[in-house]
């Protein structure tokens, strides 16, 4: 076992709702908004997965990178 067990994962957050009213049409337009689910993603979402990355229940991963996106894309 590692001496100080440190682990390394990173969030990858999706598209929200401030970025789509700040985001130009024509940038979206141009590289693509694509929506497969149904929402967005709001702050509390990635807090409830950084808040799991930091719980015993993931002692066993490392070197993950979790998307939160519900199911939202930016298509450049």
């Amino acid at each position: 076992p590692a001496l100080f067990r440190s682990r390394v994962n990173a969030i990858m957050a999706g598209i929200s709702p401030d970025w789509t009213a700040r985001a130009p049409a024509d940038v979206i337009a141009r590289n693509g908004l694509v929506t497969w689910g149904p929402e967005t993603i709001d702050a509390g979402d990635v807090a409830d997965v950084a808040a799991f990355l930091l719980s015993p229940r993931t002692d066993y991963v490392n070197g993950a990178v979790l998307a939160v996106d519900g199911g939202s894309a930016y298509l450049p």
